[in-house]
């Protein structure tokens, strides 16, 4: 049976990435982007256009209406953003904190709630939370970016307690690390571009079973320190 994807921020980068790559494998991918112009030149591939705003829940639920029952084999909440520019201890954007924190945080647990009898339904039941290796506390060396590394490790603990309350239904929720990609947000000096990333995150998401589900996954397929 051909697997039906969903894709949240696929207007562009390692989103865009992963509705090619998937339209490519056969599935069928519901593209999701805040301005649904952005997405024409996917649908043009073959992919479905959505528009989503994903902090507003008025825009979930009308996504959720229109896919009614519609079963989803593999839910991937990309959409994301860094923060605001002032992300230093003593030089602190507190409203930008809760901003990135309703788009980091909120939102996939928001998208994932809406959508979860729709994964629930599918063969394949797996929800991908795009994290970053700056949500790792393990990893963290630096206070740099202090704002978008506490979004990410938030969203984490998201992911652990959603694969916990949702193992019953058998469906399996994981992190992943997309690597350092040289988008928008990564910067142009980023080292891995947002092809080899999405191939490996939907390698990732392929591969996910009942023991991997409730942890975290780099793109290459490593698992990453809380």
């Amino acid at each position: 049976m051909t697997k039906t994807v969903l894709i949240t921020g696929a207007g562009r980068g390692i989103g865009r990435q992963m509705v090619l790559q998937y339209l490519a494998k056969g599935a069928k991918v519901i593209a999701c982007a805040r301005t649904v112009s952005d997405l024409d030149d996917l649908v043009a591939k073959g992919a479905e256009a959505y528009p989503l705003e994903v902090t507003d829940l008025d825009a979930i639920n009308a996504l959720k209406a229109s896919l009614g029952d519609r079963p989803i084999d593999v839910l991937i909440n990309n959409a994301g953003i860094i923060g605001p520019e002032r992300q230093a201890v003593g030089d602190m954007d507190i409203d930008g904190w809760r901003q990135t924190m309703e788009v980091n945080v909120f939102a996939p647990y928001r998208v994932s709630e809406a959508l979860v009898d729709n994964v629930a339904a599918s063969d394949h039941r797996t929800i991908v939370m795009l994290s970053s290796q700056m949500g790792s506390i393990e990893l963290s060396t630096s206070s740099d970016r202090f704002i978008y590394r506490t979004s990410k490790a938030a969203l984490n603990q998201v992911m652990n307690c959603l694969a916990i309350e949702w193992k019953p239904r058998g469906i399996r929720v994981i992190s992943t690390h997309p690597g350092w990609v040289s988008t928008d947000m990564g910067g142009s000096a980023a080292p891995v571009t947002p092809a080899e990333s999405a191939a490996g995150l939907i390698a990732v998401a392929e591969g996910v079973t009942d023991t991997s589900s409730g942890r975290f996954w780099n793109y290459d397929g490593k698992e990453m320190p809380w």
